[in-house]
């Protein structure tokens, strides 16, 4: 372990964090609903900035080309996008309730929502127009998409009218038929692409190395205690984050 980021009790980890694509920050959204960005380098956050009104927590996602990072407030009925060097407003993209999970494509054209409707919601970012289908599962808080930008995977768990606790899955959707192709149980695992994006690695007691073509398990690996959750470096380098209630920690 290289690090660890420690918070006070304003700064306890709220929801979610994503990563910079080279590695170099990470943007979280706090409990207290504030956005901040931590740099590795400097070990110091470079801005604080409050986006919503309300002070609960949300969902952050960067943007693949590194220029914008999208928030997806709990209580907010749109996603912000923010200038990732100065946490500026850019724009806001209006529609969905309820930000569960966020993701998106691979060339930084298209945000992918999953919201508490039960909808995956996809938005031009330069035009701001939208495009949605019908999930068969509730959403969690987890979404990835694949290098090719045409396969989500998104992590689901209860289903969307009765809210009815089942299995949790792994969905994977066909983006341009707007269906879900596959299925795998997730049971608490959170779940995160190699850098390759060929594989997902679901992690929790241990790390299981699944392959995204037909979502089949190829090996287990053993690992120290991940806390409640982890991450992989993006730009490929052998980082891991995981986090917990005392804060984030660098591997």
């Amino acid at each position: 372990r290289t690090h660890t980021i420690e918070f006070d009790n304003s700064y306890i980890f709220g929801e979610d964090f994503s990563w910079a694509p080279n590695s170099s920050a990470i943007v979280f959204v706090n409990t207290s609903g504030a956005v901040v960005r931590y740099d590795l380098a400097t070990r110091q956050m470079s801005w604080t900035k409050r986006v919503f009104d309300q002070y609960i927590a949300g969902r952050p996602s960067w943007s693949p080309d590194g220029t914008m990072i999208a928030i997806g407030h709990s209580g907010a009925p749109y996603v912000a996008l923010l200038d990732s060097a100065s946490g500026e407003l850019i724009r806001r993209l209006p529609g969905t309730r309820w930000t569960r999970a966020m993701a998106w494509t691979p060339d930084s054209k298209e945000l992918l929502v999953a919201d508490d409707s039960s909808r995956l919601l996809r938005w031009d970012v330069a035009t701001g127009s939208m495009r949605s289908m019908r999930l068969p599962l509730h959403p969690n808080r987890q979404m990835v998409v694949d290098a090719t930008g045409a396969t989500a995977f998104v992590d689901a768990g209860t289903t969307g009218d009765s809210n009815e606790r089942t299995t949790p899955q792994l969905l994977k959707i066909d983006l341009e038929q707007s269906a879900v192709v596959g299925r795998v149980p997730l049971d608490g695992y959170d779940f995160h692409f190699t850098g390759d994006r060929a594989h997902l690695l679901l992690g929790k007691d241990d790390l299981k190395f699944v392959r995204t073509s037909d979502l089949s398990v190829i090996a287990t690996q053993d690992l120290p205690v991940l806390g409640l959750g982890f991450s992989i470096a993006p730009d490929g380098c052998n980082c891991l984050l995981s986090k917990d209630e005392g804060g984030f920690h660098f591997w």
